[in-house]
């Protein structure tokens, strides 16, 4: 019997070790989000693909296998962001509320971190979100402006 030695690429090796470690942290995370009694459906759903698409990447080491293992992570993290925090939506007013009560508290410092995450969330919304606290936005950000100066 002849045996064909398959070449490894090194590099897309350890990048695939990585998503299985984070795999592994993402098991626990989505273990206490149940836990706590979060939603973790479509989380849980999307991480049964995982280990197959791994397997497929470990064999044939093509570069868009292991970029498809990356965007399930992404997805998978992204659904466990929803199943803590709600939808991106319901996020987002909750920062803006945040941020406005801790400006008119002066903590300038807590209001430029929830600015920072409301920033992040923003860009994950649908446009017609994004029209319903564009204003909000803006206010929050010309008074953190007025408080720096």
């Amino acid at each position: 019997m002849v045996m064909i030695e398959m070449p490894i690429d090194e590099e897309l090796d350890k990048d695939l070790q990585s998503y299985e470690e984070r795999f592994n942290d993402i098991k626990m995370q989505l273990s206490d989000l149940r836990k706590a009694g979060k939603d973790t459906f479509f989380a849980d759903t999307k991480m049964l693909n995982f280990v197959s698409l791994v397997k497929l990447a470990r064999v044939t080491y093509d570069p868009s296998d292991v970029a498809k293992v990356k965007r399930l992570i992404d997805d998978v993290v992204h659904e466990i962001e929803i199943a803590k925090h709600g939808e991106p939506i319901a996020q987002a007013l909750l920062l803006i509320s945040q941020a406005n009560e801790k400006i008119s508290k002066d903590d300038i410092s807590g209001a430029k971190a929830d600015y920072n995450v409301l920033s992040s969330v923003y860009r994950t919304l649908p446009p017609e979100e994004k029209n319903l606290i564009v204003e909000a936005c803006g206010v929050i950000r010309e008074k953190l402006v007025q408080h720096a100066k």
